[in-house]
């Protein structure tokens, strides 16, 4: 029996039933196949908590806070959480946020504030997360709208309800994480206003928050640095307020917003939920957006696992890049002023070097109007700081990673017809962000924006190789620049402007220049243009020692074998899995691969395109022809303008391969 993912109501997607011989059978949406967990052990970096597509808020447990495997605050090994934080990032090999600790308990303040708990007790799913926590057994339940996270305590009766609120707490201080300042504002005793700054991966990074609670509250005691402080207010580097609410005879409701602007737009963004009156109606709106997000893509497959990995896949791939300007559309730019939206939402968290290969892509395919927002983002970004950014978080350059990927979505989306009104200017942003800017370079020397602008393009354009002696990861850095620059080529043969492809054409083959054809390798050289001499073609490092990845999927918490790296791991399966990959973002063509489904529906403005897939299985594991439309491939690709028309692309599966025709 094939198990099929149906197009649904949003009022009946929770559960359809429907009657068979056998009697009444369930019917699950695509959102039912999502798992949260999976990703959460091994090195995948993921969190399990509540948010809403592309949110700003990711109200989500942090078990651990130090190591590689904290940079998403949780890890399925673990069994202790610290509390419950606003801020996290998904899938990265890096840390940060963390912001804004909540942490229920009983009683008097504990001397250790960390609860323990176990996954028989824990839930998660789209848009909520549930957990136990001990010694207190106060039932915990998150849940998230695009700009504030909610909290529902069920404590045990006749406990002395507590919280405590930790602006202290900070993930990855090991890595160069640390706190720079904050302040508790007590306003009334239902109402809660503070702000934190830390520095870090993100070099600057404020965020102001609004707490409303549904039950006053007493002040128990405020913390400042490890004392204690009078009053209503607390100021320091590590500040704590703790909060009781005596005995409650129902469950506790706390809303909280956040802002990177000011309090006011903390202010502002709990506005947006004015209209939500309690948990559940939260809880069921977050389930309503993952609903219509995810049935942009319907599969058939009789393998579950299939089904669990494909959907928490597009799960995960709509997580980042988050939105990051507040209700009034104010936002701090990328030079760290305070500007209004103009032609787009602004959005932060783009790990443009992983998610150029495959999600920018994929989402071209199925969202072209967010896809056309991104790169108009990205744009806007170029205006504020005066470079496209790269690996942009919360307003800041942090240079992380090889070349300028923001030259390949630019492309992509523009060839894809997603840059209609700017693309002149698009074009501007991205020559004047692959050439050598010393001045930019000067100013920003010694910090991490200084990888934006790096020593590496300015060896390129002198002498046509990045010397091994002189920069750090010169293969790397040359191959990718060389294919950035056919990006650009690609964007001014778009607009029609053939001297300046010519007049970069040149350095989009500097690739060349490290082929060696001794060694059939890629090889670094020096100055002088000789090759390197250590040379070790049985050796890889990855920043600071050997790194070995490999990459399978399955529906289990180390289900994903390496970082997801913010939705890219994700979309590299949903291609691979549908039988089609685009190679080369910027040359808008797709190339066939093996299918893993068994038939597919990709919408399509109100039409879809469809992919059948005939013979599969195990055995059949071979593309023995495709036929799309009714029209055999004379090849192994089809065009981007192919899937928005619509239509069928078939596949027919052989167990041996098939010749092309």
């Amino acid at each position: 029996m094939h198990r099929y993912i149906f197009l649904v109501t949003i009022s009946a997607i929770i559960t359809m039933q429907a009657c068979n011989e056998t009697g009444i059978i369930a019917v699950k949406g695509p959102v039912d196949y999502v798992d949260p967990m999976i990703g959460t052990g091994f090195h995948g970096h993921t969190y399990p908590g509540a948010v809403v597509p592309f949110g700003r808020v990711q109200l989500s447990p942090d078990t651990r806070l130090e190591g590689w495997d904290a940079s998403s605050g949780y890890h399925y090994s673990d069994s202790t959480i610290y509390g419950f934080s606003h801020t996290h990032l998904s899938g990265t090999g890096i840390g940060d946020m963390g912001d804004i600790l909540f942490l229920p308990f009983t009683g008097d303040i504990p001397s250790e504030p960390v609860a323990t708990f176990s996954h028989d007790n824990e839930t998660a799913r789209p848009g909520y997360y549930s957990v136990l926590l001990k010694p207190w057994d106060i039932n915990c339940e998150l849940s998230a709208t695009l700009r504030t996270g909610w909290h529902r305590y069920s404590y045990p009766e006749g406990s002395n309800s507590s919280l405590m609120i930790d602006l202290g707490h900070v993930l990855q201080t090991t890595w160069g994480h640390r706190l720079e300042e904050s302040y508790i504002n007590i306003i009334d005793d239902k109402t809660i206003e503070g702000y934190r700054l830390t520095t870090g991966w993100a070099a600057c990074d404020p965020v102001y928050f609004r707490a409303e609670f549904a039950r006053p509250f007493e002040i128990i005691q405020l913390e400042a640095d490890g004392k204690s402080v009078p009053g209503s207010r607390a100021e320091g580097r590590d500040v704590r307020a703790w909060l009781s609410f005596g005995e409650l005879s129902s469950p506790l409701e706390i809303k909280v917003s956040v802002s990177a602007v000011d309090e006011q737009g903390a202010r502002v963004n709990m506005q947006e939920v004015s209209d939500l009156e309690s948990f559940d109606r939260v809880a069921g709106k977050a389930w309503e957006l993952w609903s219509e997000t995810l049935a942009s893509i319907e599969i058939e497959s009789s393998d579950e696992s299939v089904l669990t990995n494909f959907y928490t896949a597009m799960y995960h791939a709509h997580l980042s890049p988050m939105i990051f300007s507040d209700a009034d559309g104010r936002y701090v730019g990328m030079d760290r002023q305070i500007h209004y939206e103009t032609n787009t939402r602004a959005y932060t968290v783009f790990s443009l070097w992983d998610t150029f290969r495959a999600w920018y892509p994929l989402m071209t395919i199925i969202d072209p109007s967010k896809s056309r927002e991104w790169i108009y983002s990205l744009y806007d970004g170029y205006k504020e700081g005066g470079l496209l950014p790269k690996w942009p978080l919360t307003g800041n350059y942090t240079g992380t990673m090889v070349g300028y990927p923001a030259l390949s979505l630019l492309a992509d989306g523009m060839t894809k017809g997603l840059a209609d009104s700017i693309p002149e200017k698009l074009l501007e942003a991205a020559v004047v962000s692959v050439s050598w800017q010393p001045d930019w370079h000067d100013k920003h020397k010694g910090s991490r924006a200084e990888n934006v602008m790096p020593e590496h393009i300015m060896y390129k354009e002198l002498t046509g190789i990045v010397p091994v002696d002189a920069c750090v990861g010169s293969v790397s850095w040359g191959l990718e620049m060389a294919y950035y620059d056919w990006c650009l080529i690609q964007m001014a043969k778009y607009l029609g402007d053939e001297q300046l492809a010519d007049e970069w054409h040149d350095r989009s083959l500097y690739y060349r220049n490290y082929y060696d054809p001794s060694t059939g390798f890629m090889r670094a050289r020096t100055s002088d243009g000789n090759w390197f001499e250590g040379f070790n073609p049985n050796y890889s490092d990855h920043e600071a020692g050997e790194y070995i990845e490999g990459n399978f999927y399955l529906p289990t918490p180390e289900g994903i074998i390496g970082n997801e790296d913010c939705g890219q791991m994700s979309a590299w399966y949903i291609l691979s899995a549908l039988g089609f990959y685009q190679i080369a973002p910027g040359n808008p063509v797709y190339d066939i691969g093996r299918p893993v489904v068994d038939g597919a529906r990709i919408r399509q403005g109100d039409g879809w395109f469809s992919i059948k897939v005939h013979n599969n299985s195990r055995r059949n594991k071979y593309v023995e022809r495709t036929v799309l439309n009714g029209q055999e491939l004379k090849g192994l690709q089809f065009r981007h303008e192919e899937i928005k028309a619509g239509g069928t692309l078939e596949f027919f599966m052989a167990s041996e391969p098939g010749k092309l025709p």
